[in-house]
């Protein structure tokens, strides 16, 4: 496992609904947002794509694993790390389920589709 929030920061991950994630494009001249949804597990945070991999901000992630969550006014600066192993993705299922399922029933089937599980990702700090 690798670095850990604080207490606080993963509190407000856990807290908020959306993040925007800010990649930069795979040729490294173009920067993007997009709206993500983030979960916690245990004192983890996790991220996953609900396009699986065809996402663009997934496959720049994939290629320049350090970006920006942009959250409550602030700019916190992450490595996304590929979180394949099946307990994980369990946890995160679950995290899902219990964040959204009420929020958005369709959007939480969505992000629990078999061709979303493998673009699981751990944020790690930097």
């Amino acid at each position: 496992m690798g670095p850990r929030f604080d207490a606080a920061t993963l509190e407000m991950l856990d807290r908020v609904a959306e993040v925007q994630v800010e990649t930069t494009s795979l040729e490294g001249i173009r920067t993007h947002r997009t709206i993500i949804w983030i979960v916690t597990a245990g004192e983890q945070a996790f991220v996953r794509s609900v396009r699986g991999d065809s996402a663009r901000w997934y496959r720049e992630a994939r290629r320049r694993p350090e970006v920006i969550l942009h959250v409550e006014g602030a700019s916190v600066p992450v490595s996304l790390v590929m979180a394949d192993d099946p307990a994980t993705i369990e946890q995160v299922n679950e995290a899902l389920r219990s964040k959204y399922q009420r929020l958005s029933p369709s959007s939480t089937a969505s992000m629990l589709r078999p061709h979303t599980l493998p673009t699981t990702m751990r944020v790690e700090p930097h």
